[in-house]
């Protein structure tokens, strides 16, 4: 039986830090031993302590994004310190997952489709379809000079707008596969990018 041991005093105050961490683990082995494929330095935002932290920031409900890091860095303190002190702020974090943002994400995607099939195995063979649903759409975004700088402006001329396609496992809501470009994109263009990557015997909804 694992110690009670609570962590922070707000959003995560009520999750316990080890049985959460080694659930999340189960998706981000493939990170384990991961470089930091820019970095110049020995970093301490390793690509599995950014993953992880990253992700515990999107379970948590608070407001602001540096109050989401300071939880996620409470939870991750102590599965750390032992090995590895992780970085302290979200500046730091951020950083680190633009750097690694190209590497990491096909890693982990790797891994939570293995998981799926090998979970939807026997469904897969009965009905002999993978069935995949995709969707694009458009998205307006902060008005923020990098934003506008990153994606421009579309049809609306007022804010920068992203266009989202994403391919999602019917049967999990699994997210297989996205892109996220400029307003201008379309569905067609992404899911052109991402049929090489999508497994025999799709049949696209």
């Amino acid at each position: 039986m694992l110690p009670n041991r609570l962590v922070g005093g707000g959003g995560s105050a009520h999750s316990y830090r080890h049985p959460l961490l080694d659930k999340i683990s189960l998706y981000t082995q493939a990170l384990q031993n991961v470089p930091d494929p820019k970095a110049r330095r020995a970093v301490r935002w390793t690509p599995m302590a950014a993953s992880l932290a990253a992700i515990l920031m999107a379970f948590d409900a608070r407001c602001t994004l540096g109050q989401r890091c300071q939880e996620g860095l409470a939870c991750l303190a102590m599965d750390f310190n032992r090995r590895r002190r992780v970085g302290r702020t979200y500046t730091g974090l951020q950083k680190a997952l633009e750097r690694q943002s190209g590497d990491v994400p096909p890693l982990l995607k790797g891994t939570l489709r293995s998981h799926v099939i090998q979970a939807l195995g026997i469904v897969r063979r009965q009905d002999r379809w993978i069935l995949l649903a995709v969707d694009g759409s458009k998205e307006e975004l902060p008005r923020t000079r990098s934003n506008e700088r990153e994606f421009g402006f579309s049809d609306n001329g007022v804010v920068p707008q992203a266009f989202e396609t994403v391919v999602v496992d019917v049967h999990t809501g699994l997210p297989w596969d996205w892109r996220i470009g400029l307003g201008k994109d379309c569905e067609k263009m992404h899911l052109e990018e991402m049929i090489g990557g999508l497994p025999d015997g799709t049949l696209l909804l």
